[in-house]
């Protein structure tokens, strides 16, 4: 019961309970009661799936449950709620234990080239932004992987394919309209991979979308056809480009550059996406993800003596956030990387 004084009045009181209330998490005890809570207010509150799985790994530190069993009861309503986008909207399971990042990026980049042929350093900010894509909510920025060449058959979708097998939440299509580009976003925030995009070169409202995806907070606003009334869509998602040539200059400026070319060489393409070690590498990367400490990852910068161009810096900063949170080896190796993209 709270006594309230006869001096104090309504405002003080309030202040007063704000200035004494903990955090929610540290109210919580390693008791059945409080994984019962935790679980049921998880699946009740409507919120982006990869925010959910995060706060289900720190509060399961807090009542001793494994993140999958906080997430166990919001799965159904996932699915539910995205019946419409069931092909990239698919609940992931995380590793049960710990990860070590660097053995699994080196099986990512181990993936990937079994189905393209690319540069080392290609492969490497290849195998980098799939980790990106499975932390994309922590970033203040959003870099598209642009996959281009000079012709068909440089193995451009051959990368696109083999890097979906990897992504959070992969939606692949070679036919995207701008509205079902910025309602999809809206509805999962999945990782759009879009193929033959020269074939988007003169509609200008898909440039548009994919333009105001670079930065959270800046919404596609669209008249409903209906009621006219504006909506907003949140088109903040993680996107790979592919196609022949080259972008508008304002998209090519938000993008990190991927030049294929044809070569000769065996691959090794993996038709079904979801064998045994697929399958263990989603796992492993949600793990990772639901490890990976949001504020210091938003914390790190890019070095100031780092040689980057303009909006690019913010390009390579996002990526180099991803690549401390694996290794400081792989963060070394990527400021190597670098200076052979710069002259794209």
């Amino acid at each position: 019961m709270l006594v309230r004084e006869k001096s104090a009045s309504p405002t003080d009181i309030l202040q007063a309970l704000i200035n004494d209330a903990a955090p929610f998490a540290e109210t919580l005890n390693n008791n059945v009661l409080d994984v019962s809570i935790v679980s049921t207010e998880l699946a009740k509150i409507e919120m982006p799936p990869p925010i959910r799985a995060h706060l289900a790994g720190k509060l399961g530190k807090k009542v001793g449950a494994p993140a999958k069993e906080l997430l166990h009861s919001s799965k159904k309503e996932d699915e539910e709620s995205s019946a419409q986008s069931k092909g990239f909207n698919a609940v992931y399971e995380p590793w049960a234990e710990e990860v070590n990042a660097r053995q699994l990026f080196d099986l990512v980049k181990a993936q990937i080239v079994k189905e393209a042929l690319l540069d080392e350093h290609q492969l490497f900010v290849c195998a980098l932004w799939i980790f990106f894509t499975w932390v994309h909510h922590y970033v203040h920025f959003s870099p598209i992987l642009y996959v281009t060449g000079p012709t068909r058959e440089c193995g451009k979708t051959s990368l696109l394919t083999a890097i979906a097998k990897m992504v959070y939440r992969p939606c692949k299509t070679a036919t995207i309209s701008p509205a079902a580009l910025y309602r999809v976003a809206q509805r999962s925030h999945p990782t759009i991979l879009a193929d033959e995009v020269q074939d988007q070169s003169d509609n200008v409202d898909f440039w548009l979308v994919i333009k105001a995806g670079h930065v959270p907070g800046e919404p596609a606003i669209r008249c409903h056809p209906n009621t006219l009334e504006p909506e907003t869509f949140d088109v903040f998602c993680p996107k790979l480009l592919s196609g022949i040539g080259r972008a508008p200059a304002q998209i090519m400026s938000r993008s990190i550059v991927i030049e294929m070319e044809r070569r000769i060489g065996e691959l090794h393409p993996q038709r079904d996406p979801n064998t045994p070690l697929l399958l263990e590498i989603r796992s492993k990367l949600q793990r990772w993800a639901l490890d990976v400490d949001e504020d210091q990852l938003k914390a790190i910068e890019l070095p100031t003596d780092t040689n980057v161009r303009l909006r690019n810096r913010n390009n390579w900063e996002s990526l180099y956030q991803v690549a401390r949170n694996i290794d400081a080896t792989v963060a070394a190796a990527l400021l190597k990387h670098v200076p052979e993209f710069q002259g794209r």
